[in-house]
This record gives C-alpha cells, structure tokens and sequence, in this order.
C-alpha cells in the first residue's frame, strides 16, 4: 500500500509541475536500499527530477548558474548511486544523457542556444562535461543550421559540388568553417576556411589529397552573428561578412567572396599532379579562390594536413 501511495504523490507532483512548473523537487525516497522493492520508486524520482532540470534551468535566456550547479551536481550523484544499484540488480542501466542550454534570439527567427550543463557517460560513470563549448544557430521551428565548437563554426547542409579543372575530372564538394577571436581562447584567430573533397565512384582519395584554403581575417578580428527576416549575417570586425539563407540553407550574399565561390554551378576545385603513380594518387585538390576588393589582399594560407 505504501508503494502504490508513493507512486501516486510521484505521478501529482509531475502533474503539478507541468502546469505550474513547481519550483520545489518532487519527494525522494529517504535511506535508499539497493533491493528491488526501491529501486522502481527511486527510479521514478529522479525521472521527475530531470523533468524539473529541464523545466527550471533548459532553454532559458538566463539562470542562476550557481544554483544549477548544485542541483545538476546532486542530480549526477543520484544517478550514479542509481546505476551502481542497477549494474549489481542485472537491471539495464538508466541514461546519463542531460544538457541544460541557455537560448537567445539574435533577430530574425533565429537563435544562439549554448550548452551550459552536459552530463553524460565516460567508463561506466554519469560525468561533466566542461571541455568545450558548444553552440547551435537554429531557428524558430527547431531547425539547426550551423553549429559552434570552441569557437569554430561550421554549416550543416551547406556544401555547393564543384568542378576539378585537372586531368581526372573529379567532382567535389565545398565545406565552409570560421571563427572569429575570443578572449576565452587566447590563440583563437578571424578566418574563414574552404575546403573541396574529391568524390569518385571508383576512387578513395586520401584527406592527405585535400587542401584546405584558410582566409586570415586578423588574430584581433571578432566575429559576430545576428539574423535579418530568414537570414543571417555572420561579420567580421573588418567588415568582411557573408549572409545565409536559412530556409534554403545556402550562402546567398557576401562583400569578400564572389559568387562563384558558393553557387554550385559556378565554383571550380583547382587540381594539381606531381611525383609518380597514377594521376589519381599524384591529384591534389584545393579551392579556387578569387576575393573581391578590398579584401582581395587578406592574406590565404593553404592547410595540407
């Protein structure tokens, strides 16, 4: 009777809080015992307690990062005293998986969401993760459309194919990544970076035959993202921008880069041969550049790794 009595306050408070987003936890079973008459109220608790994270602390412009600190850590403890329980039962073990994010519009419909809790699994334990920031550019329905590393950005879909010039007449598709400087990086750097990889049916070409071609922007240069109606503007300090569509996903506009940097039908993979071995193995592919005034005298570094 006590069990069926627990199970009905746990299933209220869940109701409660999806109505009135309670602000106090749900209640936790008291003097935990790893047996099997417990271990399914236990289970439910901290189901609940994810829920409320998630509710309190997920997707909000702004939180208390210091009381989110403490009660993600609670949270992970919990977890991991559950799990440990679980793996002694022969029961399957419940998901470390919670990521808390902080999401602001930046205009248009589009927003910044960052990650500032991740949980996960590392040898068998739930842990923080605190190793990298992450951020995605999505827009008002959910859609992902670019996302962030440390810094470095990178487009999801948006990869025009383009045409080799040399002697194999390889297809390949053109990858954009940037970064701006950021004071939390002290060696970061403004770049922006093309890449085409090589593509054929009845050859693998190696990375090693793929160069990358890297714009320098300045080791001062910041980077800013804001969106405009269904686009978004990614600008430099120096000026220097390009704007995305973010219905279509394609790079429509830009002041340092022509347009036949980014419409399929127009950009061109320069291909060079040397050494011996077929032309295939002596291919090297790289992106043919051509920047517009007055950025045409940014400096270019071609990365061979």
């Amino acid at each position: 009777m006590q069990n069926i009595l627990l199970a009905v306050a746990f299933a209220w408070c869940l109701g409660l809080m999806s109505l009135v987003h309670a602000q106090d936890n749900c209640p936790t079973p008291v003097g935990f015992v790893c047996d099997r008459a417990q271990i399914t109220q236990y289970r439910l608790s901290l189901d609940l307690n994810s829920q409320q994270l998630r509710s309190r602390y997920d997707d909000k412009s702004s939180i208390d990062r210091a009381e989110a600190e403490i009660a993600v850590e609670q949270y992970r403890r919990e977890l991991n005293e559950l799990r440990a329980c679980q793996r002694t039962l022969g029961q399957p073990l419940i998901s470390c998986n919670l990521s808390l994010h902080i999401k602001n519009p930046i205009g248009g419909k589009f927003f910044l969401r960052e990650t500032v809790f991740d949980v996960s699994e590392s040898a068998g334990e739930c842990v923080r993760w605190e190793r990298s920031r992450q951020q995605d550019l999505m827009d008002d329905q959910g859609k992902f459309i670019a996302s962030s590393l440390n810094g470095h950005w990178s487009f999801q879909r948006v990869s025009p194919t383009c045409g080799s010039n040399g002697a194999t007449g390889t297809s390949t598709s053109r990858n954009f990544s940037l970064r701006g400087y950021e004071p939390g990086f002290p060696t970061s750097k403004g770049y922006f970076q093309v890449i085409d990889w090589a593509d054929s049916e009845t050859y693998d070409y190696k990375v090693s035959q793929q160069w990358a071609r890297q714009i320098q922007m300045g080791t001062r240069t910041t980077l800013a993202v804001r969106g405009e109606g269904n686009l978004v503007k990614f600008e430099f300090s120096n000026g220097a921008y390009l704007s995305l569509n973010g219905d279509s996903e394609s790079i429509v506009d830009s002041n340092f880069l022509s347009q036949d940097h980014f419409t399929s039908a127009q950009c061109r993979t320069n291909e060079t041969q040397s050494g011996s071995g077929t032309p295939q193995s002596r291919a090297r592919f790289s992106p043919r550049l051509n920047l517009s005034v007055p950025y045409n005298n940014l400096p270019v570094q071609t990365i061979r790794s």
